[in-house]
């Protein structure tokens, strides 16, 4: 038997498998496959689509090779394996996961099995000797924060630090849904998905004129095409998510940013530059002088599968 790691980043769009080697300490991609079947009724159940989607791409992927599997996953999860919600992936549906019976479910033989959430996993990903204290934000269907401080990811007791993503920031009369059934969540407004459903797509010429029908996708394409309005609501949304982690960011004493998610690379350069604005503008001059908030782009989307590995790693050094 080896001592590979299956590790999987399990999104609102797309599962991403890689394999790490803690031999190298790398990871190699493998496939990215919908998390969804493209032509599914979308009012079917979300939770049983997903299991059953989580289920073929272990059984296609996993081999002798693997002595562990580390998913992780875009919800809370705690120390101990058991995942509190799945926003991005299952809605409003409420779906709980244990590490123990989703072992038995997926069928992993002698393999271990480990869950994280993805924010953590693109922590450690991200960690290294010069690395150590950073804010990670990944910006794509949902919206997810890790806050990590001398090289340790701060989770809380039930791991559910960092969700900012579903914290209401928009009181006004009639706030935009979240995809978790709340209002006027930040995740709901400054993600990937809340800023293509903004009320700015309605009447755009641009939209009108793309023949896709997804309005992510639309909403790109406008904002390629230089669509002025595209653009405003990009820079608004950013705005917001610089504003709400500026105290987060002096609160903890933090002033490295990594910005991460397709959404992020779709929306450069404007998205990125709106955040770094607003985190500088809102933090105050003298902690600015001092310790002046750094805002990056990181497009490399194995770093949560590197993460994943990582953390699996630790875990069967301390097992």
């Amino acid at each position: 038997m080896g001592s590979s790691v299956l590790c999987l980043d399990v999104g609102g769009t797309y599962i991403r498998v890689g394999r790490y080697d803690p031999v190298t300490a790398g990871v190699t991609f493998v496939r990215k496959t919908p998390t969804f079947r493209v032509g599914e009724p979308d009012g079917l159940s979300r939770a049983p689509r997903f299991m059953g989607a989580l289920f073929e791409v272990v059984q296609r992927d996993l081999t002798e090779d693997d002595v562990a599997v580390a998913v992780a996953l875009a919800g809370p999860v705690s120390a101990n394996g058991h995942v509190w919600a799945l926003p991005t992936i299952a809605r409003s549906e409420r779906i709980q996961i244990d590490a123990i019976s989703l072992r038995d479910q997926l069928g992993l033989g002698l393999a271990r099995l480990y869950l994280l959430n993805d924010m953590t996993a693109a922590a450690y990903g991200l960690l290294s000797a010069t690395r150590r204290t950073f804010c990670v934000v990944t910006v794509g269907t949902g919206l997810g924060v890790r806050l990590v401080i001398d090289g340790q990811p701060i989770l809380g007791s039930l791991g559910l630090a960092g969700e900012i993503g579903h914290v209401r920031v928009d009181f006004s009369q009639h706030p935009r849904s979240c995809d978790c059934g709340g209002l006027g969540h930040l995740g709901g407004l400054a993600s990937g998905r809340g800023v293509a459903n903004s009320s700015y797509g309605k009447h755009s010429e641009t939209v009108m004129e793309s023949s896709r029908a997804n309005p992510e996708f639309d909403f790109i394409y406008a904002y390629r095409q230089g669509d002025v309005a595209a653009k405003a609501e990009i820079l608004r949304q950013g705005t917001l998510l610089g504003r709400t982690l500026a105290p987060l960011l002096v609160a903890c004493g933090i002033s490295d940013v990594v910005l991460m998610g397709g959404a992020v690379e779709a929306m450069q350069p404007d998205y990125a530059n709106a955040v770094r604005a607003a985190v500088s503008d809102s933090i105050w001059e003298v902690i600015r002088e001092l310790q002046p908030p750094r805002v990056s782009v990181e497009v490399d989307d194995l770093l949560p599968l590197l993460g994943a590995g990582r953390f699996a790693l630790l875990h069967e050094d301390s097992a």
